[in-house]
């Protein structure tokens, strides 16, 4: 499957979808091949196994701090882009190649790093979407089944 299929396929099962335009992305620490991404290919906004993702329609792609209306300072070099079904962020890491990770907020945000293979944006989530839909298709829709087969493009490593 491409871009083009996910984003097909998508469409045909009427999943609402996160949308991302030029001027939310506008932020000079992205990298070209995470805005690309992000415009080309859209993730459904809620899907197996609790993750969700927002693209907050006008506004700019907020930091933990805006979302969460608190201030640590370390979380200003993150962009958040939805959360996990513990109530994660999942982000955008802005220090580190635009990796994709998540905040751990039990633990005081620590970083825990979600891309397997490679560290951009793009291939992380273009294997997330490629391998939802691809389950999909084939009518595996439930959580645990999905759950097993996303051992094969996230992981839970700290850094």
């Amino acid at each position: 499957m491409d871009i083009h299929q996910i984003n097909k396929y998508w469409s045909d099962s009427k999943e609402k979808l996160c949308t991302y335009n030029t001027s939310q992305l506008y932020n000079p620490r992205l990298l070209k091949s995470t805005i690309d991404f992000l415009i080309k290919c859209r993730m459904p906004e809620s899907c197996a196994p609790g993750l969700s993702f927002d693209h907050y329609e006008q506004l700019a792609i907020p930091a933990p701090n805006e979302v969460f209306n608190i201030y640590i300072d370390e979380l200003k070099d993150y962009l958040m882009i939805g959360s996990n079904g513990s109530a994660d962020p999942i982000c955008i890491d802005l220090n580190n190649n635009n990796e994709i990770v998540y905040l751990n907020h039990d633990n005081y945000f620590e970083r825990i790093y979600m891309t397997l293979f490679g560290t951009s944006c793009d291939r992380t989530f273009y294997r997330f979407t490629f391998n939802y839909a691809h389950l999909q298709m084939q009518g595996i829709s439930s959580i645990k089944s999905v759950r097993a087969t996303s051992l094969h493009f996230c992981t839970k490593i700290n850094q």
